[in-house]
């Protein structure tokens, strides 16, 4: 597996179990999320994590994570962008956020082959070619990757 690299940022907090597991030993990953809900269960998912700080749960939304500007390598929403409310304001903060040279990937559970729960909650065709537009305009330019069971967005931050 590719190493995720020094700091990584997460918007909304349940894939943060998913991730933790595998950070190299001195990696970071924050997750930010509006809810409390959310963090407490993250927190608990990753508790083992947390306690060694290479996991931080924060209140935050993908429109405003509270992060410094240029403080992660790489930023990630899985499942969560029909929670933003707005999109270029979320994407503009990804990118905000983002080092020179860090890499942005947006995906949902959908794709090509979904299954039959995708279906039924998948992202929309309108939402995902708003995101990448939204995406090619503040990044420079977005690729769209249709895979089986997933539809992912994906984005490198140039030099300032």
């Amino acid at each position: 597996m590719r190493e995720l690299g020094r700091r990584s940022l997460g918007t909304r907090t349940l894939p943060l179990r998913n991730v933790a597991p595998v950070l190299p030993g001195a990696a970071q990953v924050v997750g930010v999320d509006p809810s409390p809900v959310m963090r407490r269960m993250a927190v608990r998912r990753c508790a083992g994590a947390v306690a060694a700080g290479r996991v931080d749960v924060r209140s935050g939304r993908a429109t405003d994570t509270g992060a410094p500007g240029g403080s992660f390598d790489h930023v990630v929403s899985v499942n969560n962008v029909l929670f933003w409310g707005d999109i270029a304001g979320g994407i503009a903060e990804l990118h905000r956020v983002l080092r020179d040279g860090g890499r942005a990937v947006v995906a949902f559970h959908s794709g090509t082959g979904p299954s039959r729960r995708a279906r039924r909650v998948g992202l929309p065709e309108d939402v995902a070619v708003r995101l990448h537009v939204a995406m090619a305009a503040v990044f420079g330019d977005a690729t769209r990757h249709d895979l089986t069971h997933l539809v992912a967005f994906s984005a490198v931050r140039g030099a300032r």
